[in-house]
């Protein structure tokens, strides 16, 4: 048996570079047992940013062996050997050997062996040429034809896909095998091709080489954009109908494969069916084709799978034929309706919550029944949660695609919320549909309830004259990007320049909206959305899935509340930050849902691949990843609807964004950053070693201890240690809260961090002492009192001017009279509770000594008393000082906090600090991978949710204790299941089952239940006494009060 197989390794991060990862060698050999090798080739994949986009170069080898290393990249193997039901391969690396035999590659098809540490994402994957592990079985009655299968026409490996060439006005045909119709449903048949178009040499020359790439040339894929036309035609020459579909190539080097759809009668078969490309140039790449009867009743009724009592919604009829029909809701008195042929909608209210809601349409001689499955007797927030999705990959055009879209969205109930975003790019940029469109879209939106954002088609007025109140926001997505992705311009004179330059920036895009009538936001995944505030913005829409999740989320909410504004949002780009594509892509995308919304986001959004996905393999409308996103988007849009928080998050914990500092995610854009790249972006400056990442960013590096190993680019971390996107928070949720937040905001937290950037002003300054003097902790070291902007200070710390002239009595307790001596690195805390030093991700770019001296101040004790010293000098290094109710901890070093050589003594300050000042009602786990943030009410209750960010292993279970006040328990945080145990006087309540049920507290000790099932099962922990199970019968939709 001849057997053919692809053995890929390596990985791709897209927000880092080389300098972050490991080489990994995979010098070696491939043995067989049993079998032979008859031809095998290296893999060589052009080195593309966005990943391994494109097909690799096939280079023979004279012998199954070869020298090979990636370094966050791409290679491998192709071979063709014979083989029998004993045939077993041994793949002999340099990074392992991995064994597999030729029936698994057969039976299994792909197979997946991890390399190197956990998170590392570097796998060894085994292929069977042709096998997509993604793509579905055919549906029963589907005709599917695969286009290798497509004999007529020449097969090749396009774009990492098998897809047969239908050239330049090429005509195939085919004959499928159709279950004939069932009577009165009509002929329809839907056909779905999964196509790309090919690019030529002349399309080559006209690309942008510059960026992005390399290794890439015109003898290889070639993207290209276009629109092309299909003819389709029965074996008589009749025309059954023609798609014109817009064909994409999106970010430089990635073809998309695309989904295109028809609709024509097709009475029987089998018939001939014959597919034309009437382009005048370009081949196109047909890999897949299936036909579908779409069988549709005369009164076929669409109605939602479960509602809101009260929630205005639109049901909808199919007629065959004219005809008068009454409709009757549940119990509610019939009204009449006159149905035209095709599709009719009728609003539907539901006013009594339950289960199997009936709706019934009956003319005079039939009648036909649907249930709404649920009906919730909830309030839903205010404002309302919003989930859906950016449209990206979707062509804003007359194809009819996009409003087919809308239309889907709202009767699957798939969200409420579509983000336009136009790359039609045979028009000029920003790429803005015609208004005849923009108005059709705005006016479906409006009717079906979905709000709409504008990330461009906005301009024009078509988009808020028919959306009206359901345009949500308006304005660019990446236009913050200035500061991660472009080089300095080298004009900014300071920090406070650099700031103000930012804040320009970003106010002209949000004038230009306001001026428009509409709320204004922009994407950020840069970290300084508090500067978006300032210029005017609105919204913000946090991206994560670029850089980490914690990092991100923590100061777009924080600086919502700090800004007044009542929403802020999540972005997620999920598709572009790794591959390869693995199943763990779902847990991902579980927690990319669930921790924004833990966290108090109200409208959470998903990117470009609940449709689509094309930075590797290509998946499709029906494939593992997207179909499973979409599925997991409407499941996650009811469980928020369905389950209105109370309250919101409240950490105890506050990493403080000082005055003039520069924005931090843990991100970089650019094609070869690394941590010498200039704080601010565009606004920094290139020419100034100063303005490099360093000594005050590296704040950021500590925070490693309340975000174990979270990504900290453009810092050198440890890549064993280093996590991107998620990890746990063993002291708990906390915020990035700017300095310029009112002091009650302040004042919600028990500990706040100032060790980055900071020029202390009076504003900050009183403030500080305030929230100290009622009752707060403050940890903060001396370069925070500094009253300069200017970076220079870091090339002679021991020089930077100091609030009050040094004189820090009023909020440290001390008096500092210039620089003493140099840290030695050695220290001793005179207090108990420091002993443990934290383990930090953190790594070094030159060496221990990349942030030069570290002088320790020669200080005056002034109310404070020396709780940590240095061994070799006894020179004090930290200082407490007792401030009203409240206490102030400073480092009484020269050097900022996140200097190298006081990674250590910082970060077992931080760490005990932090131990000691977690929320009353908290979660202790041993993992360091278990998020979990706290929701007070009133008194002692409130919610404690938490999330597993293990994401490697579907289901896995992380054992935690819970710890509150008044009593300790043992629970498991498990995989892809949110934990939410609410709080009352006399105990917690614990739901036991996957499907948690809305738990509203209304009193002390009781609580509402509403579930869509007839019973729930907690576990009761009482304050005083021994947990018990507690099984409640429900009924369904209804509210059921319970007091443990």
């Amino acid at each position: 048996m001849h057997l053919k197989f692809r053995v890929d390794w390596g990985y791709v991060f897209l927000y880092s570079r080389r300098i972050y990862h490991p080489e990994y060698c995979w010098d070696g050999h491939l043995e067989v047992t049993d079998g032979s090798i008859s031809g095998i080739w290296k893999a060589n994949y052009p080195i593309v940013w966005f990943g391994p986009t494109m097909s690799p170069k096939l280079e023979r080898l004279p012998s199954p062996e070869w020298k090979n290393s990636t370094r966050r990249g791409f290679s491998g193997i192709v071979v063709e050997a014979e083989v029998n039901e004993n045939t077993r391969f041994k793949l002999v690396t340099a990074s392992g050997t991995f064994q597999f035999s030729a029936e698994e590659i057969i039976t299994q098809g792909r197979i997946v062996f991890d390399v190197g540490s956990k998170y590392s994402n570097n796998t060894v994957i085994v292929t069977r040429a042709g096998y997509y592990w993604f793509r579905p079985e055919a549906k029963p009655g589907d005709f599917v034809l695969d286009g290798c299968q497509i004999t007529s026409l020449p097969v090749v490996n396009y774009y990492r896909m098998d897809s047969a060439q239908l050239n330049p006005q090429q005509t195939f045909e085919f004959i499928p095998l159709l279950p004939p119709p069932e009577p009165g449903t009509g002929c329809q048949v839907l056909l779905h091709l999964q196509a790309q178009l090919r690019g030529l040499e002349a399309d080559f020359d006209k690309r942008d080489k510059s960026f992005g790439m390399r290794g890439v040339d015109g003898s290889h894929e070639i993207p290209v954009t276009d629109e092309l036309t299909l003819e389709v035609t029965d074996e008589a020459g009749r025309v059954l109908t023609t798609i014109s579909h817009f064909y994409r190539a999106h970010d430089v080097w990635c073809q998309l494969l695309e989904d295109v759809w028809g609709e024509f009668d097709l009475p029987s078969t089998p018939c001939k069916i014959r597919i034309k490309n009437t382009h005048e140039r370009l081949p196109l790449m047909i890999n897949r084709i299936v036909l579908h009867r779409q069988p549709r009743q005369h009164l076929q009724l669409t109605v939602p799978t479960y509602l809101l009592k009260n929630e205005p919604f639109t049901g909808r009829i199919f007629a065959r034929r004219v005809d008068t029909v009454q409709i009757a809701i549940d119990d509610a008195a019939p009204v009449e309706m006159t149905l035209q042929k095709g599709w009719n909608d009728f609003p539907l209210v539901c006013r009594r919550a339950g289960k199997d809601i009936p709706v019934v349409v009956r003319n005079a001689k039939e009648s036909v029944v649907a249930t709404v499955g649920t009906v919730f007797d909830l309030v839903e927030e205010n404002p309302p949660i919003k989930v859906g999705y950016d449209l990206t990959v979707i062509n804003h055009d007359a194809s009819g695609e996009l409003d087919w879209l809308l239309d889907y969205t709202w009767r699957t109930r798939l969200g409420n919320y579509m983000a336009l975003r136009s790359f039609h790019y045979d028009r000029p940029s920003p790429y803005d549909a015609d208004d005849e469109q923009i108005r059709g879209w705005g006016e479906a939106a409006r009717k079906y309830r979905i709000y709409l954002q504008g990330t461009n088609c906005y301009q024009s007025g078509a988009l808020l004259e028919s959306a009206k109140e359901f345009v949500h926001n308006a304005g660019p997505h990446e236009k913050a990007g200035v500061i991660y992705a472009l080089d300095p311009d080298n004009i900014s004179t300071d920090m406070k320049d650099a700031t103000e330059r930012f804040i320009a920036h970003c106010k002209t895009f949000s004038d230009e909206v306001h001026a428009l009538g509409m709320k204004s936001a922009l994407g950020d995944a840069g970290g300084g959305p508090q500067h978006l505030y300032a210029a005017g913005m609105d919204y913000i829409r946090t991206e994560t899935m670029v850089s980490h999740t914690m990092l991100l989320c923590s100061i777009g909410r924080a600086a919502a509340r700090a800004y007044d504004r009542p929403e802020w949002g999540v972005h997620i780009a999920i598709q572009h930050g790794k591959t390869p594509y693995l199943k763990e892509h779902m847990g991902i995308y579980w927690l990319s849902l669930f921790q924004p919304w833990m966290m108090d986001a109200s409208f959470i959004y998903e990117e470009d691949s609940l449709f689509q996905l094309f930075k590797e393999e290509r998946q499709c409308w029906d494939d593992l990843l997207t179909k499973g996103k979409r599925d997991m988007t409407r499941w996650f849009f009811q469980f928020a609807k369905t389950h209105p928080r109370q309250g919101r998050s409240r950490p105890a914990i506050a990493l403080i964004e000082g005055r003039y500092t520069s924005p931090f995610s843990g991100f970089i854009c650019g094609s070869e950053q690394d941590p010498d790249y200039s704080v601010w972006g565009k606004f920094g400056r290139s020419d100034k070693p100063s303005w490099r990442h360093c000594q005050p960013e590296k704040v950021f590096q500590l925070a490693d201890i309340l975000m174990p190993g979270a990504s900290t680019h453009p810092f050198m971390q440890k890549h064993d240690m280093r996590r991107f996107y998620f990890s746990g928070t063993p002291y708990g949720d906390f915020n990035r809260l700017p300095v310029e937040a009112p002091l009650e905001y302040w004042q919600e937290h028990k500990l706040a961090i100032q060790f980055g950037w900071n020029t202390m002003i009076a504003e900050d300054h009183r403030k500080m002492v305030q929230f100290v003097q009622n009752g707060g902790t403050l940890l903060i070291g001396l370069p925070e009192f500094c009253i300069s902007a200017d970076r220079d200070i870091l090339e002679n710390v021991a020089a930077m001017p100091l609030w009050n002239g040094g004189d820090l009595s009023e909020l440290a307790g001390i008096r500092v009279k210039g620089a003493a001596t140099e840290f030695s690195g050695e220290f001793r805390f005179l207090l108990p509770g420091f002993e443990k030093i934290p383990v930090q991700s953190r790594d070094t770019w030159r060496g221990a000594e990349e942030d030069g001296a570290c002088p320790v101040a020669a200080i005056e004790l002034a109310g404070a008393e020396v709780v940590a010293v240095d061994v070799r000098t006894n020179a004090p290094l930290a200082v407490r000082f007792r401030l009203g109710q409240g206490e102030v901890w400073c480092l009484t070093t020269l050097a900022y906090p996140g200097h190298e050589k006081l990674a250590d003594l910082a970060g077992a300050l931080l760490a005990g600090l932090a131990s000691r000042n977690r929320s009353d009602y908290r979660i202790e786990e041993e993992s360091g991978e278990v998020f979990w943030t706290w929701r007070p009410l009133d008194g002692k209750c409130g919610q404690l949710m938490a999330l597993n960010t293990d994401w490697m292993i579907e289901g896995n279970v992380k054992p935690a204790r819970v710890i509150t006040p008044f009593q300790q328990f043992d629970t498991s945080i498990i995989e892809r299941q949110a934990k939410i145990l609410t709080v009352l006087d006399s105990g917690v309540l614990e739901p036991m089952e996957a499907d948690i049920p809305a738990v509203e507290i209304i009193g002390a000790d009781s609580v509402r239940i509403t579930s869509a099932n007839d019973r729930a099962e907690f576990l009761w922990h009482p304050v005083n006494g021994t947990p018990r199970t507690i099984f409640l019968e429900l009924i369904p939709g209804k509210g059921t009060v319970l007091t443990p």
